[in-house]
This record gives C-alpha cells, structure tokens and sequence, in this order.
C-alpha cells in the first residue's frame, strides 16, 4: 500500500501508483477539498467484468469502478476507486494514448464519481467531462 495525503493505493506497480494518486490528489486540491480522499486498488480483468456484471449489468470488462463509501473520519476516504490496468493499457494504446496517463485520467473520472458527479444525461456529462478535462490539465 501506497500511504498519500488522504489517497492510498493498493495491488499496483509503485511507479503507477504514485502516479495515480498524484493526480487523484492534485483533482481534490483544484476541486478545494484536499483532505476527502479515496482508496485506489488494481482489479484483474476477471474481476473487472465480475464487478461490472453485477453493479452495472454489464458483461464486459470494465477499465474503471469506483464504490461510494461513508466516510469513516471528517475529510477520509469517501470510496474506493478500481482500475484494470490490462483493459485500461489496451484502451490506451487503441486510443494512441499513454497508458499512464490514461488511467490517471480513469482514476479522476471514478473520484469525480465519488464526489456525486454523473454523466446520465448530455448536462451532466458534459459537466463532468469538461470538469475531467480541466482537473487533469498541468
């Protein structure tokens, strides 16, 4: 396990997790609530669909989930964050993207998903997409 400011991170390379939890943490920062953090774990892709099947109905595998959770102190974890390296490296790649960064920007689509944002309808997706875009601008 990676400990970070509020952003722990589990079943990862440390290189990748570093990387994840930055920019989970640098997305809190921007959004002005640095200490709400998440827990961020890597998933097999048997996993990945199991988990998409039974919480989504989905029979594919899925690159990113991410699980509310009440938190347990003022300003903890409000959730775990899962991500499929193998999906999200082959998304990536398809996409002409590196894989790194793909999944840096996978793990703030799930911490916006924590935090309550939705992309169910055009407003509200062009809402947290837009928000995703600037969050993981440098």
């Amino acid at each position: 396990m990676i400990p970070r400011a509020g952003v722990t991170v589990e079943g990862l390379p440390e290189i990748l997790a570093e990387r994840l939890a930055a920019a989970v943490e640098r997305a809190a920062k921007r959004l002005r609530c640095p200490g709400v953090g998440a827990e961020i774990s890597g998933m097999d892709e048997w996993q990945a669909r199991a988990l998409n099947r039974k919480y989504r109905h989905k029979d594919r595998v899925a690159e990113v989930l991410s699980f509310s959770l009440p938190p347990s102190v003022p300003g903890g974890s409000v959730g775990e964050i899962l991500v499929c390296p193998q999906a999200a490296v082959r998304r990536a790649r398809g996409m002409g993207l590196a894989p790194d960064r793909w999944m840096q920007e996978l793990c703030v689509h799930g911490y916006l998903h924590l935090l309550g944002f939705r992309h169910d309808d055009p407003e509200s997706s062009g809402l947290m997409f837009s928000l995703q875009k600037s969050l993981l601008r440098r």
